[in-house]
């Protein structure tokens, strides 16, 4: 695995970290893959009963590295990779957890959006500027709209404002905002207790859970997915 995914295990739980402190975590392809990668073996490893998802600091995830974009700037294509490891945490059938250790932009924050608990730092900062970069944020809206509501979805969206960790907590964002140093051992914890439940019953749970939430949602997916932008 590439040095910018860290992977240890903490009483069967795998704690994924993105390790590019850097560029803020940044998500470029190869971290992007090596995370789709990760969280697969995970779900499907019987040794791991839980997955936890973390950054180096100071960052959570600063979304997807723009550097990597096309020199002429012509194109904001979102990689085909981020949707499946989106689509992979919101269906997984093991816990999946975000330890928002600082800032989760962009699709740092649709990652985070996702995981079944958000445990965050007091510090961190939360939103969608995706707008002020002349670009669209289809790909969070079928879980953002169903977290948030229509308003406060559109005000995240169409301002590209960050949220402090205290009001993403009370938007349903995140679960529980922790002090910084704290973060990750409250996370493990949450995870631990989850995975504590049997798998069958925890899985048929969270199945319910989405077909009750979601008409159809792959098809909702997709749909998101055909309406990237080019970049102006």
């Amino acid at each position: 695995m590439a040095n910018t995914l860290l992977r240890q295990v903490s009483d069967g739980v795998a704690v994924l970290t993105l390790n590019r402190p850097d560029k803020r975590n940044a998500l470029s392809r190869d971290l992007l893959t090596a995370l789709r990668e990760e969280v697969r073996f995970a779900l499907n490893d019987d040794a791991t009963t839980a997955c936890v998802i973390t950054g180096a600091p100071p960052a959570f995830c600063a979304g997807l590295d723009l550097d990597e974009l096309p020199a002429d700037g012509t194109t904001a294509v979102t990689p085909d990779v981020l949707y499946d490891l989106l689509y992979d945490i919101y269906t997984a059938p093991k816990p999946v957890l975000a330890a928002v250790n600082g800032d989760a932009v962009a699709g740092g924050a649709a990652i985070m959006s996702v995981c079944d608990l958000a445990i965050a730092a007091r510090s961190a900062r939360v939103g969608y500027p995706q707008i002020k970069r002349g670009l669209t944020a289809p790909i969070v809206m079928p879980f953002l709209i169903r977290q948030v509501g229509l308003r406060r979805a559109k005000r995240l969206l169409l301002t590209g404002e960050l949220m402090t960790a205290e009001d993403a907590c009370e938007a349903g964002l995140i679960d529980e905002v922790v002090d910084h140093d704290v973060v990750l051992t409250h996370a493990l914890s949450w995870a631990v207790r989850l995975a504590s439940h049997p798998p069958e019953c925890f899985a048929e749970t969270k199945q319910l859970i989405q077909e009750v939430q979601d008409e159809d949602v792959r098809s909702l997916f997709e749909r998101c997915k055909s309406l990237e932008r080019p970049r102006p």
